[in-house]
């Protein structure tokens, strides 16, 4: 976790410009990633050649009600919906991680229940008991946090992102407002998570959207399920930014 006050952009900005010495670069992100991806592009517009997203943070507020198109409205009650029955792991995480992280690390069997209900309701799966992966991949991603004995740290990173916000819970500190102006790239999934994949016409409200892909199938995990689609569009959306 980085120190207070240092956000997880500056330390990216500094790793790809100073360690790894370039001096233009893209960045893509999904989950945390696309937080981290965003403050990039409003952080350090002039090093940035493009942005990709899988999952994408609204940066701004919605558009009154009454000024809403049609798919904005829909949305919206998508959000509301989901913030009302799935949200409640990532508040009780982020307020009381101990709750959850203690019994989690005692428990080798909560610890598969906990993950594998995620990956089957985030995934876009067509087997009704089951995640969209096989089950030794599902078996491999559990193993992980088991062996390293990290379930409890995992939980433990949500209270800690609070030390990233600022007072307004807008971002990282720091960061400018306002419209994001690096060549935005964004793929939807139909099932990714409602706060990561708002409307075309919201994103392109708060960024320069320049290339907007929708996936007929795959959710959360965009890479895990749809790989060779998603890899395909950051090398198009890349290469048509090449000088």
């Amino acid at each position: 976790m980085p120190r207070r006050g240092r956000s997880r952009s500056t330390y990216r900005k500094r790793l790809m410009t100073e360690v790894l010495g370039y001096t233009r670069y893209g960045a893509q992100g999904g989950d945390v990633g696309s937080v981290v991806t965003a403050q990039l592009a409003r952080q350090f517009p002039e090093q940035l050649v493009g942005v990709h997203f899988n999952g994408i943070p609204l940066i701004g507020p919605l558009p009154p009600e009454q000024e809403q198109i049609a798919e904005e409205q829909v949305w919206a009650k998508k959000l509301s919906d989901y913030v009302a029955t799935e949200r409640d792991y990532f508040n009780e995480q982020q307020h009381k991680p101990q709750t959850n992280g203690f019994p989690l690390a005692d428990s080798p069997l909560g610890t598969a229940a906990w993950i594998v209900e995620k990956l089957k309701a985030w995934s876009d799966s067509n087997r009704e008991q089951e995640p969209a992966f096989g089950r030794d991949q599902v078996l491999t991603n559990i193993m992980i946090y088991l062996v390293t004995n990290s379930i409890d740290t995992s939980v433990w990173f949500f209270r800690g992102y609070i030390e990233d916000q600022n007072p307004a819970g807008q971002g990282v500190r720091g960061a400018p407002p306002g419209r994001i102006t690096v060549p935005t790239g964004k793929v939807s999934l139909p099932r990714e998570a409602p706060p990561l994949d708002p409307p075309q016409s919201l994103i392109a409200r708060y960024y320069n959207l320049v290339r907007y892909t929708k996936l007929p199938r795959g959710g959360h995990f965009a890479f895990w399920e749809q790989l060779a689609p998603m890899v395909s569009d950051v090398r198009e959306f890349f290469r048509a930014l090449r000088s």
